[in-house]
């Protein structure tokens, strides 16, 4: 994200987005690459630390989605739970169509990732423990 200014700065985003250049084009590539993978591993992680609790006994078994389960068991907040949602659907909509307007949604979806990320990651390892 570095590559377009330490403020990941949108109009250098969507100037390699636009760019004639495939090294400029494939700038965003990679951030789009690695915006998917985070968020899966996100989820995964959710998952995964949910059905470990139920295995051991230390979390109930109920129906939903991995990260409304942990707004529900308090390790994150609703609103958390709410933002990796939107990231993910932001995602998915990339998946399947790559208009101008997307380069807005990967800047977005990418910084509000990283605001998540470490009180995520935080709030989930003292979970854990």
């Amino acid at each position: 994200m570095e590559e377009f200014s330490p403020e990941f700065a949108l109009d250098r985003l969507v100037a390699a987005a636009e760019s004639p250049d495939a090294r400029e084009r494939n700038k965003v590539a990679v951030i789009e690459r690695e915006l998917d993978v985070l968020v899966n591993w996100l989820e995964e992680l959710a998952a995964r630390g949910l059905d470990e609790g139920i295995r051991i006994g230390t979390v109930p078994s109920a129906p939903g989605l991995p990260w409304p389960r942990l707004a529900d068991l308090r390790v994150i907040s609703a609103a958390a739970a709410a933002r990796l949602r939107e990231i993910k659907d932001t995602r998915n909509d990339l998946g399947h169509a790559y208009p101008p307007q997307s380069w807005r949604a990967v800047h977005d979806a990418a910084n509000m990732t990283l605001r998540e990320l470490d009180g995520y990651l935080s709030r989930y390892g003292d979970w854990a423990t």
